[in-house]
């Protein structure tokens, strides 16, 4: 056999073999939580009130209802409480179709910073996808996509609801 018909029928053998794979991958698999929010085009919520209610009580159902301070807002970033300042304060979140982000900053020892990734499902329901410790302090949406691509090898949380 020829080289160029060796080619062809190389070529013609890898375009079937990737059209059988693309035809049984499932046709509603959906990404990783992280892999969604690092492709999702979110647009920035900077309030609590900004938060669909679904979402906000999803957080709060994962955080024991633990009150969290809006952006700027007066916290408690250190271990050491007074009064009834939060411990933990909205940096900022986001929202791209069914797809819900909420980036928080916690006061303690040191300041930590976590993101919490949620999913609006077919019949309306809100879930936790997926949380995220981050060493970074992003600023905007784009940051906060490299901080969790750079530190996800090591950062993602498998609890989800515990801190």
């Amino acid at each position: 056999m020829s080289p160029s018909r060796v080619a062809t029928v190389a070529v013609a053998l890898a375009g079937c073999f990737l059209h059988s794979a693309a035809a049984a991958a499932p046709k509603d698999a959906k990404d990783s939580p992280l892999t969604a929010f690092l492709k999702a085009p979110f647009s920035r919520v900077d309030t609590l009130a900004e938060l669909p209610t679904q979402v906000r009580q999803s957080l709060d159902a994962a955080l024991h209802n633990e009150a969290i301070a809006d952006a700027g807002a007066d916290w408690e970033p250190t271990d050491v409480r007074y009064g009834s300042r939060p411990a933990l304060r909205l940096l900022f979140a986001g929202h791209a179709d069914a797809l819900w982000f909420v980036f928080l900053e916690e006061g303690g020892v040191f300041v930590g910073r976590h993101l919490w990734t949620f999913r609006r499902g077919p019949t309306g329901q809100v879930s936790l996808e997926g949380t995220w410790r981050v060493e970074a302090e992003p600023r905007v949406i784009a940051d906060s996509k490299a901080a969790v691509a750079a530190e996800s090898a090591h950062s993602e949380t498998r609890d989800i609801g515990t801190r």
